[in-house]
């Protein structure tokens, strides 16, 4: 035995070393086992696997079929191939995302400044069983948009962004709703009777802004009267996604402190 052998027996992860195990029978088949014949091929009992079996497949790497049987999905595939900047954002995150569809029964998308234009990265259905979202990849101008504005909110050159004095003014106005609620609330601009409260996702001191989140809903009395309670939501969701951009990205976070990105 070597000593880095020694060293490294001596720190044991059983739940670890079941995940592992699975993960890499199943790789390794040619064919779709059962929970049994998981259990079976990695020396294990069904009791022993079957809480593991189950995170597997609630984290995504794992997925049941018909017939009880499994088989790996591409997930850790993805994880390890390289990312964008938006793909890396976007999978940090969609767990607030879905959290906060949760809370509110609204969708919700996650967008980013993309060549002068508003970019949704990534999105979460409603709860509910109607709701408004945006499709990723979807792209619309910066004029009179309230996740706009959350995602300008430091900036001063409206020309390089090709907006004209007046756009930039609606801008700064619909800000002022941040500045006392920290959340924007607008008239989506192409449907008036579409509400949308959007806050920025921002790091850094003072905070600077890399993404924004938007809720939309539709305008009635009933659901205004609970507009308070959704803000509170999604501002929890923004300030908690910053801290974990924050941790998870220090390189862009190092940027945003250096360079005032």
């Amino acid at each position: 035995m070597t000593k880095t052998e020694g060293k490294l027996q001596k720190y044991s992860a059983p739940a670890l070393e079941k995940g592992l195990d699975i993960l890499e029978f199943l790789s390794l088949t040619d064919f779709r086992p059962t929970l049994s014949e998981v259990a079976s091929g990695i020396d294990r009992s069904k009791s022993e696997i079957f809480r593991m079996m189950i995170v597997l497949e609630e984290r995504g790497y794992i997925q049941r079929l018909d017939g009880d049987s499994y088989s790996l999905t591409d997930r850790m595939s993805v994880l390890g191939a390289p990312r964008s900047f938006n793909g890396r954002l976007a999978e940090i995150a969609s767990p607030y995302l879905k959290q906060l569809s949760d809370e509110t029964g609204l969708s919700n998308h996650l967008c980013v400044l993309d060549d002068n234009q508003v970019l949704v990265i990534a999105n979460s259905d409603a709860a509910n069983n109607y709701g408004l979202s945006l499709q990723v990849g979807f792209r619309t101008e910066l004029a009179g948009s309230g996740t706009a504005a959350c995602l300008l909110f430091d900036r001063s050159d409206s020309e390089n962004l090709g907006l004209n004095p007046r756009e930039w003014e609606d801008l700064g106005g619909l800000l002022k709703g941040f500045d006392t609620n920290g959340y924007v609330q607008s008239r989506n601009p192409e449907i008036n009777s579409v509400l949308e409260l959007s806050a920025p996702v921002g790091i850094g001191v003072p905070l600077r802004p890399v993404a924004a989140i938007t809720l939309a809903l539709l305008d009635s009395t009933a659901l205004r009267n609970t507009i308070p309670d959704i803000a509170d939501h999604l501002k929890s969701a923004v300030s908690a996604l910053g801290q974990k951009i924050d941790i998870s990205m220090p390189s862009l976070a190092q940027k945003v402190v250096s360079s005032g990105y």
